[in-house]
């Protein structure tokens, strides 16, 4: 078993929490099956731009009705990376569940882990 001692998790609802205050500087975001119920996605990528972790691991519904506003997915990631300053995506695959793309932002190019 791996401890971690030096993580803590914080969960919160964007919008209505100031993630920022409980927690400090933030390593990793991640938004797992989430995105597309959001209501206020715009009010979410602010809040993911002002964290300013360097990491985003974001899974993604691929139905096209969560995407309408800007006509797919494809589309959906570009604004996103815009939007929060997460200029690199990264495809890591899909869930095994629902098939669904998980993708790594970053705000730099991921380099060789040596």
């Amino acid at each position: 078993m791996c401890r971690a001692t030096r993580a803590r998790f914080v969960c919160g609802v964007a919008g209505r929490d100031d993630l920022r205050e409980p927690i400090g500087a933030i390593d990793l975001v991640t938004l797992l099956s989430v995105y597309h119920h959001v209501d206020d996605r715009e009010g979410l990528l602010l809040l993911l731009r002002d964290l300013g972790a360097p990491y985003l691991l974001a899974e993604f519904a691929t139905q096209d009705r969560y995407y309408a506003a800007r006509g797919g997915l494809a589309r959906e990631l570009r604004h996103i990376a815009d939007a929060t300053g997460y200029r690199h995506r990264t495809s890591l695959g899909v869930t095994r569940d629902y098939r669904r793309p998980l993708v790594l932002f970053s705000r730099e190019p991921l380099g060789a882990i040596t």
